[in-house]
């Protein structure tokens, strides 16, 4: 295996619930080998707060100071004030000193450098000269981070990130400085050991840049909890989306706890089935693949896979032995797994999925994926067709000016005022005058005639000063 060319990326996401037990070295250096030809690798850590050589020295001294106060004649208060007492001189002299003599060095840099002189009693380094980059860590710390970093920092890996909640511990290492960071932990439980972390990183590889994020989860255990799982791991990404949102590739891993489905399966079966290599029957009762495979709309996993466990489950498994034998006490089951999620213009090559049967110090064992990522580029914008030629000479046209057509808004006219309103017609009012008796003379003349009249006035003012009726006719007499 080579590291990729061009805009390649190879990234290894790995995970192991330590124990609280101490990795033996050579097991630790076959478990990361496979780092080798990798650029990021992350490493999720469960249980891990145990002691190096040095540190159960500082607590063998605090404890035989508080025994041999109780054996004084004073009782048990002069015994817990000696204990106490021990405690906090050596809490002082491997954290305030160090920041002491880092001050004096600033100021005449011809004094040794404070790293040089770190306190034995609380060095997480298991009695060897601190890598570069490692960090002392307090007691009921990490000193498996240490250990990691010699296996990867002589390969040219530097800590990109390093979350840790309680038992928990998240480390990103790459070869060459991150662009972002960013880093998120979401802790369950009084124990301290269940929960969730995030770390978040760019790394730029040529002209492309991967938005990647780890997530390392340790969920509820027990068979038959699949259902508190599931909330628990809901819980978690709700709380640490601020990081884990929009990225281009996100890996879980961790101590999922998913389990064989024990209703249907029983410890001598699983082992049978186990030795005869036959997986294939074993994941059709495993509750994380009717998970991903359930298609609910609403799992929290959606968009999630993960490749088929071709290997034995990783726990329980029984300590110190050099083959893998399993613990009556449970079910054997895949509970610590790797899953990926990536955008639609990411491709993710799968090169390795396996466990590390080769660490004996826990009941579980390290379940490492290997994959190659390639970032494409945005779609290009589909070229035009080009005019056909002229049909005379047979010569493509020549191409025009293109010609820039602004639209300019025509200038405010004023609507002109309405024509004035046409004189009114005159109006023609027809009076009818009432009959009268016209009397003739008596005196030899004819006799009186009945003469009926009428007139026709035109007004063309509109007033009219004559007495109308009610109905609108105007009668004169």
């Amino acid at each position: 295996m080579t590291r990729p060319e061009g805009s390649s990326l190879r990234v290894m996401s790995t995970t192991f619930n330590v124990g609280n037990r101490r990795v033996n070295d050579a097991e630790m250096s076959k478990w990361l080998a496979k780092c080798e030809h990798c650029d990021v690798v992350a490493v999720a850590l469960q249980e891990a707060n145990y002691l190096s050589s040095s540190q159960k020295r500082g607590l063998a001294v605090i404890a035989g100071c508080t025994v041999a106060g109780l054996a004084g004649p004073f009782g048990i208060g002069a015994g817990l004030a000696l204990g106490t007492t021990t405690a906090g001189a050596m809490v002082v002299h491997s954290h305030v000193m160090p920041k002491i003599r880092r001050a004096i060095h600033k100021r005449n840099p011809r004094i040794p450098d404070v790293e040089r002189a770190r306190s034995p009693l609380l060095s997480d380094s298991d009695d060897e000269a601190p890598q570069k980059g490692s960090e002392g860590t307090p007691m009921l710390s990490l000193a498996i981070a240490a250990a990691i970093d010699r296996q990867l920092f002589p390969r040219g890996f530097e800590r990109a990130q390093f979350v840790e909640y309680g038992q928990m511990r998240l480390v990103v290492y790459s070869r060459g400085a991150a662009a972002e960071r960013r880093s998120a932990k979401h802790g369950m439980g009084m124990a301290f050991n269940k929960g969730g972390l995030a770390a978040r990183v760019a790394i730029s590889r040529h002209d492309r840049t991967f938005d990647l994020v780890f997530l390392a989860a340790h969920l509820p255990a027990h068979e038959g909890k699949k259902d508190e799982r599931t909330m628990a791991l809901t819980e978690i990404f709700v709380n640490l989306q601020s990081v884990s949102r929009d990225a281009d590739v996100t890996f879980l891993m961790g101590d999922l706890n998913y389990r064989l489905d024990n209703s249907m399966l029983d410890h001598a079966t699983a082992c049978a089935l186990i030795d005869a290599q036959k997986y294939d029957t074993l994941h059709d009762r495993d509750e994380l693949v009717s998970e991903l495979v359930g298609r609910d709309p609403a799992t929290v996993l959606r968009g999630f896979a993960t490749p088929s466990c071709d290997f034995a489950p990783t726990f329980k498994l029984v300590r110190k032995l050099s083959y893998p034998k399993y613990s009556e006490k449970r079910l054997p089951a895949w509970c610590d797994r790797v899953l990926f999620k990536t955008k639609s213009h990411v491709g993710l090559d799968l090169e390795d999925y396996s466990a590390a049967f080769c660490v004996s110090t826990s009941d579980h064992k390290p379940v490492t994926l290997v994959a190659t990522l390639h970032k494409h580029p945005p779609p290009a914008v589909p070229p035009r067709f080009p005019p056909p030629p002229d049909l005379l000479t047979g010569e493509p046209p020549r191409r025009q000016r293109a010609v820039s057509a602004k639209i300019v808004s025509p200038p405010f006219v004023e609507a002109p005022k309405p024509p004035p309103p046409p004189p009114k017609r005159p109006r023609a009012a027809f009076r009818l005058s009432t009959p009268r008796m016209i009397a003739a003379n008596r005196g030899g003349s004819a006799p009186p005639a009945l003469v009926v009249g009428s007139a026709l006035h035109v007004d063309d003012d509109d007033d009219d000063d004559d007495d109308d009726d009610d109905d609108g006719y105007p009668y004169s007499s």
